[in-house]
């Protein structure tokens, strides 16, 4: 266990460090992120993903699997349904607009597809 002394001497010297080098400090830390887990401690850039999991504890099954948002129905049937639709009236759009012959238009087309 660490004195009080040895610790009021390290906050000293912490206190003593320029804040260029402290910040240059905590992103070397934070860019390796398995020293400071290993230490227990979870140095992380404020994000609003929070409160943050013990990374210790996380598994990889638990990281890689599927996960459907709760909150978000996806209804994978009908978002396809409406992007084959969309297909549609933009062929159908194309070929209208390629008969007319704008060259602005169909550079425009081209971009598009």
């Amino acid at each position: 266990m660490i004195s009080p002394i040895l610790d009021r001497i390290a906050l000293a010297l912490a206190r003593l460090i320029p804040n260029k080098v402290a910040h240059h400090l905590m992103f070397l830390v934070q860019s390796e992120p398995a020293i400071p887990d290993r230490w227990g401690y979870h140095i992380r850039p404020i994000h609003y993903y929070e409160p943050l999991p013990d990374f210790r504890s996380l598994k990889a099954e638990q990281i890689n699997r599927r996960r459907d948002p709760a909150a978000i129905a996806l209804n994978w049937e009908q978002q396809l349904r409406l992007l084959r639709l969309d297909f549609t009236r933009l062929s159908k759009c194309r070929s209208r607009t390629l008969v007319r012959g704008s060259n602005k238009v169909q550079a425009f087309i081209k971009f598009l597809v």
